[in-house]
């Protein structure tokens, strides 16, 4: 009797969970994943914290005008494309601003390389 209380209940039917490893293989291939996650890592720089989260808000987490500028620029240089104050104040969160960046147009990093006439 011991050794029904003891074997496995329906292990073998349930799902094996996916490891942190292959779930972030697979997030790797999908362009937002990648954006968040560069983001996520740009607020922390810009805040000074060790970590944000995809859904940590910025204002939440101390952020101010000033520090969104520096994020703005930050997005602009790393990511390539054009970040407002505003868009910031609006999508607070890594997730949001990657949502929002999907078709935000592209940031022109030397000033002199507009359409030429």
């Amino acid at each position: 009797m011991d050794d029904a209380r003891n074997a496995p209940r329906g292990r073998a039917a349930r799902p094996v969970p996916m490891s942190d490893e292959r779930s972030a293989a697979e997030d790797e291939q999908e362009p937002g994943a990648v954006r968040e996650r560069a983001l996520c890592a740009l607020f922390a720089r810009v805040l000074g914290l060790e970590r944000v989260g995809p859904h940590d808000n910025f204002l939440a987490l101390g952020g101010h005008s000033l520090a969104a500028a520096r994020l703005s620029a930050l997005v602009r240089t790393v990511l390539g494309v054009e970040l407002s104050i505003r868009d910031l104040y609006e999508w607070p969160t890594p997730a949001a601003l990657a949502e929002r960046l999907e078709g935000a147009p592209t940031a022109h990093t030397d000033p002199g390389e507009g359409p030429q006439s």
